[in-house]
């Protein structure tokens, strides 16, 4: 079977029954017991109800494909779907819970607390936490030398209808952090993507980056959000704050409620596992989302309308933030990052988007409204890639910036911004590999990206030696 028949709209997400069923006839065909007359009684079934065209596009297809390839006799031929299934060896959830729970140590993660304690006071340095980030390597057997043949690794496409595959694969990123022995404490998140905000105001998205695993896991990125028109934009001014369950944004309430109360039941879960906030994005990157790249003509051509966009952008996170907090027991004024460290101020503001603005426009469009934001949570930490290195003094002089999540590019000056950045107290949260971090200095995370995970372990012991 191809990849032919694989749809692009991921709109089913919402729609779970749909995917279990799907799941379930191929299951079915797998073992030999699916016929042509279930088949189409199964297709027929959905198609008579209103699915997106993801689902859709799932059962017509592999239906249409299964039809055709069903011997008279014997077990149907292995696809590259099969063996998918085959690695798929669901254990119930309650025993990786309970694995986990054995495992983590409660004094060892209040160890961790006390150095992201030090970081965001500024104290001494010769303890800067390291964090390795390694969800991008389970499948790949050669550079991931952590045994996960008790665990199962979902695609993320799946984790994103199943509360309890999404559950699984942030237990199993935690797993390995713990066998590697870097700093990071254990973080799980409702993790759907940046369009949890954009399709609350009706933004479509699409899964359009493809991941080819080699063990045969068909595999998405997270998925693009589809930019909304004019008109819908007006409409989306006039209409004010959403309802917060809308689009993804009930599915990642109703996650986090259930995170909650599954960790909840298991004594060392519920002491050391956090929940972070989904992924907000910022009010720049969101009114990006919802207006593509014409957002950078806008800003001139129409800068009202865009501002009243970024206003409604802002109560909007403000208020879904709150409401998250609310669910997952979080202070408003410290978050839990995904990446595995604790920051002082209670969100993480994204603002990739903005850096392709001119100085003043990033003074006019970006800074008042993530300040607003940092105001409402007793600061934060703004995310930026590497491109944020022309402008960061202006994000510096940002007011409640307390801590900066940098991608570091090649030619990165630290000592430059480093110093302008003890001037106004904020600490640095670096993806980098250079000497001066490992030399390690007060106000500093160092996030290490492996290349694999035997690197990342040497890189851990040379930083401690």
């Amino acid at each position: 079977m191809g990849l032919s028949w694989i749809a692009a709209d991921p709109l089913a997400l919402n729609d779970t029954r749909a995917w279990r069923d799907w799941r379930e006839v191929y299951l079915d065909y797998k073992l030999g017991k699916l016929t042509k007359e279930r088949a189409s009684q199964i297709y027929r079934a959905h198609k008579g109800k209103k699915r997106s065209d993801f689902t859709l596009g799932l059962f017509e297809r592999f239906v249409v494909d299964v039809a055709k390839r069903i011997p008279k006799k014997g077990k149907p031929p292995e696809t590259l779907l099969d063996r998918a299934i085959e690695r798929t060896r669901w254990e119930t959830l309650d025993r990786h819970l309970e694995r986990m729970d054995r495992l983590l140590d409660p004094k060892r993660i209040a160890e961790k607390e006390k150095l992201y304690k030090a970081v965001w006071e500024y104290e001494d340095g010769s303890m800067t936490p390291r964090i390795v980030l390694t969800s991008h390597l389970y499948p790949y057997p050669e550079r991931n030398e952590v045994d996960l043949s008790e665990w199962d690794t979902p695609p993320h496409t799946q984790g994103m209808v199943d509360e309890d595959m999404m559950l699984v694969t942030g237990l199993v990123k935690i797993y390995v952090n713990m066998v590697l022995g870097d700093d990071s404490l254990p973080v799980l998140r409702a993790d759907y993507g940046p369009g949890c905000i954009p399709t609350m105001f009706g933004c479509r998205t699409r899964f359009t980056k493809l991941i080819w695993k080699h063990i045969g896991v068909i595999d998405f990125e997270p998925p693009d959000v589809l930019p909304l028109d004019f008109a819908a934009i007006k409409s989306i001014i006039e209409s004010g704050v959403p309802d917060l369950t809308k689009g993804f944004g009930g599915r990642v309430l109703e996650t986090e409620g259930y995170f909650v109360e599954k960790l909840a039941q298991y004594e060392s879960l519920r002491q050391t596992v956090h929940i972070g906030l989904c992924d907000m994005q910022g009010p720049f990157d969101l009114a990006y989302l919802l207006l593509g790249e014409r957002i950078y003509k806008d800003v001139k051509d129409h800068p009202d309308m865009v501002a009243e966009l970024l206003d409604l952008l802002t109560e909007t996170f403000i208020r879904f933030a709150r409401e998250q907090k609310r669910i997952i027991g979080e202070g408003l004024d410290r978050s839990y990052q995904r990446e595995g460290y604790w920051a002082k101020g209670g969100v993480k503001v994204t603002d990739n988007a903005a850096l392709r603005l001119s100085e003043d426009l990033y003074e006019r469009f970006c800074k008042p409204y993530n300040e607003r934001i940092l105001r409402e949570f007793g600061g934060g930490v703004i995310h930026v890639e590497k491109a944020a290195v022309k402008r960061i003094d202006s994000i510096l002089r940002t007011e409640g910036l307390i801590g900066l999540s940098l991608r570091v590019p090649e030619d990165f000056d630290l000592g430059r911004i480093y110093g302008r950045a003890v001037q106004r107290q904020v600490c640095l949260i670096l993806n980098s590999r250079f000497e001066e971090i490992q030399q390690g200095k007060p106000g500093m995370i160092n996030i290490h990206e492996a290349v694999s995970l035997k690197k990342a372990k040497k890189w851990l012991t040379n930083r401690r030696s």
